[in-house]
């Protein structure tokens, strides 16, 4: 459908102040895959969009052709929402023109509302997530689904395992908040966790994600824009990936939580990276991915907008305060969804230019842990971050 055109990476930079978006996006006459089975909920107007699918990664879109070649064969919902497949992106003659294109995509479709999914692509391409977002002054909340922790050096090169300390140093920073789910102690640096701790950044065991999977959902709840490593699923689940890995997710795991990120109301972007397909013979990770994207969407159109920030007509909440030794926890549960919130105290939050974050989204589990005299480790890291 859409695709870069390879003149302006001589750089991109150079041509951006003169290009409009129908400059940057052409018309492809065909993506791989037979869409006959999606036909109805597939269109071709970016008007009509809710979601958007960009192939990103290898020369002539490889990785991302054989994603869409299982993701098509898949049965679509009737309530699916409208999706346009944009074609893949070109790489240009540097990483740096490749990400710096990938940042005007990302903000195009966040200031025209549409979710975009990447898919066939390494996980330093979030940085051009996150930049898309920077690039229209939104604070965000980040999600990252990862055995390893990307911090490399800071101020160094952007590569799949150090992006993240490249966006923690970014300046003006428009990171609030990052949660890190299913990392492996033995596969990251003690001094690394200690730093997640220090900026009160959420993390999560693998272990804890695999026994708690439903207590994730809130991570998602607030999260702007989610990364997935395919890494994070175990090696008998998920053979075509750069980095094989014994143990780690299940995948109807990962697909649990594709469609948490699908049912947030917040998530306006998901990334799917670390595909290999000369390690993937039989296709199972990429029919995974398929499955993965297809949950995520499903979610999406499953969407109740039941936030505290906006709720919807229709959509009505109960109040419970529990009282504590020194203090009290103001709770909201919505009538409509059974979903749970903690309030932050009013004061600290609106004094902030982080827009409408004090409601922290939680689960019944921090409501009964309150109860016990406790306090919620998710309030505890909120109201630390607003001080």
């Amino acid at each position: 459908m859409f695709s870069f055109i390879a003149r302006y990476y001589l750089p991109l930079s150079k041509y951006i102040n003169t290009m409009t978006y129908s400059d940057i996006l052409i018309y492809m006459e065909s993506v791989d895959g037979d869409r006959s089975l999606w036909k109805s909920k597939m269109t071709e107007d970016i008007k009509e969009a809710k979601v958007a699918l960009l192939g990103v990664g290898d020369a002539g879109g490889v990785s991302a052709n054989k994603i869409r070649e299982k993701l098509y064969s898949l049965y679509p919902t009737s309530s699916f929402v409208k999706t346009i497949d944009i074609g893949n992106l070109k790489k240009g003659l540097t990483d740096s023109d490749t990400r710096f294109a990938l940042t005007e995509i990302s903000k195009f479709f966040i200031q025209e509302n549409i979710i975009l999914i990447l898919i066939g692509g390494t996980q330093d391409l979030t940085y051009s997530l996150y930049k898309g977002y920077s690039a229209v002054g939104k604070v965000i909340n980040m999600l990252s689904i990862d055995p390893f922790f990307d911090i490399g050096e800071m101020d160094g090169e952007i590569t799949p395992r150090s992006y993240l300390s490249n966006i923690i140093v970014d300046k003006p920073n428009y990171l609030f908040n990052y949660s890190h789910l299913a990392y492996q102690t033995y596969l990251v640096e003690e001094d690394a966790a200690d730093l997640m701790h220090k900026l009160y950044f959420d993390i999560e065991r693998v272990g804890e994600v695999k026994s708690k999977l439903i207590q994730m959902e809130p991570y998602f709840r607030s999260a702007d824009c989610v990364s997935a490593d395919i890494s994070a699923v175990r090696f008998a689940d998920n053979p075509g990936c750069n980095n094989n890995i014994p143990t780690g997710l299940y995948a109807e795991e990962i697909c649990q939580l594709m469609h948490y990120a699908g049912i947030s109301n917040r998530t306006t972007s998901l990334g799917i990276f670390g595909y290999s397909h000369e390690k993937d013979v039989r296709l199972q990770s990429a029919f995974l991915q398929a499955e993965m994207i297809w949950c995520f969407i499903n979610g999406v159109s499953s969407r109740m907008y039941d936030s505290p920030f906006e709720p919807r007509i229709g959509i009505t909440f109960k109040r419970f305060i529990v009282p504590l030794e020194n203090n009290e926890l103001i709770f909201l549960k919505c009538d409509q969804t059974d979903r749970w919130w903690i309030e932050l105290p009013y004061d600290k939050a609106r004094t902030i230019p982080y827009g409408p974050t004090y409601f922290v989204p939680c689960t019944i589990s921090d409501y009964e842990e309150a109860l016990t005299n406790k306090i919620p480790d998710r309030w505890w890291n909120s109201f630390k971050k607003l001080r």
